[in-house]
């Protein structure tokens, strides 16, 4: 009745130049609010950030804030051919499972260097993209003979899966960033900037996707034709025509499609997939009572307390009856059987004067003319 059912859910995703917060409030399972503010980014968290952060977590005691790993050093990887590698190696890795012979491995190194930078705030739990994205994939019906792309912060992750929609390939490769590409040494107009970071972008795409392909019939010992391409992004970069352009290039089943980190993120950090995902555990949370329930839990506490001490005089003074009754039954009885034993003597008195009685009787009868 009054317990705290209010659980907040703080997505943190850090760019090049901002970081955005995304706030989603859940009460009794409804989503209650939902409420999203950026910030200037940079090496560690900003003051104006940190604080908002820590009024979030201070409003309501059961905070879970969610972030992403994008170190570059990440890797998918077969999970048993893994740990048959020296000690020192798998060490040096945190594994969560992707799929049922996969995991993704990140270097413990990088996960410190993300819990460092939320100093002051905390985080509750660290996702891999790859999450994402095979979440993603297998929550829209995976298609076989695919190779999946999902492109976040100017990093792509790929994933190729085979006729039974098992992982096959991975790769991890680092995109063109627009603040590169707008620099002086460019041009000074940012218009001119952004056509220009758009063909690169596009460019980039068509070779990743080519250079992965080729890699991958030449190295892997599996039989597999990809057949279909799935580009996901979370902010359109590409025009129509650039579309076709990357259709026309590779010649294969093609499609750009919005994916909605958010709502993974949020549906990952559920505490029955959050222990199977998030490379972190999440900090204890206290509960935040209100003066309400702590003086009902007072009245409860102080009733339980004095309904116990009643019971026990109750009982003592009934034990104490009991005892009176028992010791005062022994003592009739006693009584009784003093009484049984005792010698009955005869009344010495009653009996003389019965005898003088018969006596005098006798004189009475004898006539007065007697001479005895």
């Amino acid at each position: 009745m009054f317990k705290d059912e209010v659980t907040q859910y703080v997505i943190v995703k850090q760019y090049d130049n901002q970081l955005k917060i995304d706030t989603k409030i859940i009460k009794n399972d409804k989503i209650v609010k939902t409420e999203s503010s950026s910030f200037i980014s940079g090496n560690k968290i900003s003051a104006d950030a940190h604080s908002k952060l820590n009024i979030l977590q201070k409003n309501i005691s059961k905070t879970y804030i969610i972030s992403v790993c994008e170190s570059l050093e990440q890797k998918v990887v077969e999970t048993e051919r893994f740990y048959q590698q020296s000690e020192n190696i798998y060490n040096k890795y945190k594994l969560k499972n992707l799929g049922s012979h996969y995991s993704i491995a990140i270097l413990k190194q990088d996960l410190e260097k993300k819990q460092r930078y939320f100093n002051g705030v905390g985080v509750d739990y660290i996702f891999s993209p790859f999450n994402v994205l095979y979440n993603h994939i297998m929550q829209n019906n995976a298609k076989s003979n695919s190779l999946n792309i999902f492109i976040f912060n100017n990093i792509a992750y790929l994933l190729i899966l085979n006729k039974e929609k098992r992982i096959s390939h991975s790769n991890i490769k680092s995109l063109t960033a627009f603040n590169k590409i707008n620099d002086k040494n460019f041009s000074n107009d940012k218009l001119e900037d952004q056509k220009l970071f758009d063909e690169i972008h596009s460019l980039e795409i068509q070779t990743l996707i080519t250079d992965t392909l080729n890699q991958f019939y030449k190295n892997s010992e599996d039989e597999i034709f990809c057949e279909h391409i799935s580009l996901f992004y979370t902010i359109k970069q590409l025009t129509n025509k650039q579309l076709n352009t990357i259709k026309e290039a590779i010649m294969l089943d093609f499609e750009y499609l919005k994916l909605n980190i958010n709502e993974h993120l949020f549906d990952m950090s559920k505490p029955n997939h959050a222990i199977k995902m998030s490379f972190i555990a999440p900090r204890e949370k206290k509960s935040k009572k209100t003066f309400v329930s702590w003086l009902f839990n007072v009245i409860i506490t102080t009733m339980l307390v004095f309904g116990i001490f009643l019971y026990i005089q109750n009982v003592q003074q009934k034990e104490q009856e009991e005892k009176l009754k028992k010791e005062q039954q022994a003592k009739i009885l006693a009584q009784k059987k003093a009484e049984a034993n005792r010698i009955k003597l005869p009344n010495h008195v009653i009996q003389n004067e019965q005898i003088i009685q018969q006596l005098l009787s006798v004189f009475d009868i004898i006539p007065y003319s007697v001479v005895l």
